[in-house]
């Protein structure tokens, strides 16, 4: 069964479909991507202009529950439901990431903000 995201702006409606269940959502700070976190600890990334999925990013085996981008877009956060974090480097306006650090906390992640 496929699910489906819609976006809603004051011009126009996107929807995206995946194959998996999407927890968490963020939009880069640019504007031109959007990372949407998965139960099954994929973070896909979307063009949002088009829609075109320009990145899957398996990070893990669990839900991806919290998603933060640096304010100035070149890291991005992203939190297991176990309480490990991941980091990010963003690169190319949010369209390419690589896998670099892993940080194992005691306490869940709920919630990550980002400031400078």
């Amino acid at each position: 069964m496929m699910k489906h995201l819609t976006v809603d702006s004051q011009f126009e409606t996107l929807i995206f479909y995946f194959q998996s269940q999407l927890i968490s959502i963020i939009v880069h700070p640019v504007g031109h991507a959007l990372a949407a976190g998965s139960v099954n600890g994929i973070i896909y990334v979307l063009e949002t202009s088009t829609g075109a999925l320009v990145a899957q990013l398996p990070i893990c085996k669990i839900a991806i529950v919290c998603l933060a981008y640096s304010p100035d877009g070149n890291l991005l956060a992203a939190g297991g439901q176990d309480g490990t974090m991941y980091l990010l480097p963003v690169f190319e306006k949010g369209f390419a990431y690589e896998k670099v650090s892993v940080l194992k906390v005691i306490l869940m992640l709920s919630l990550i903000h980002i400031s400078e």
